[in-house]
């Protein structure tokens, strides 16, 4: 999971796409996605710390098309109601341009903490990320 801010500090969040199985339409973290084998160095799976990152830096290719460093905020075990994982959180900066991968996001959007309660739906993940994650941030 990766947020992407601003320059200027606003946060980036994307649209999932329509044809997402899981919370389609609604507005998420900026990027995210899951740890394939191909992401542990030499196919190690004790390589989680280089699989979580080598993951990021790919999903943030190939979802918003763009690579930059990322700097690490923290291991969560799995949240409550929300994802049964070990989720891992980065972020970056970066003021684009962007390009969306079709299938994954629809839509992205510059946001500040106050504008984005106008936004609706937003997954549980990125509630609970604004609230806990970002508290100190954002």
């Amino acid at each position: 999971n990766i947020f992407v801010f601003h320059p200027d500090g606003r946060l980036l969040i994307q649209k999932r796409a329509p044809m997402k199985r899981a919370f389609p339409d609604f507005w998420d973290i900026s990027c995210s996605g899951h740890v394939d084998y191909c992401d542990h160095p030499n196919g190690d799976p004790n390589a989680s710390l280089e699989a979580f990152h080598s993951a990021a830096t790919r999903e943030l290719v190939e979802e918003l098309g763009i690579s930059t460093p990322l700097i690490k905020m923290g291991e969560f075990a799995p949240f409550d109601d929300i994802n049964i994982e070990r989720t891992m959180f980065y972020r970056t900066v970066s003021a684009g341009p962007f390009t969306l991968q079709e299938s994954e996001v629809s839509e992205v959007q510059w946001v500040t903490r106050e504008s984005i309660h106008r936004l609706s739906p937003l997954t549980p993940l990125l509630r609970h990320s604004i609230q806990t994650v970002l508290k100190d941030m954002f």
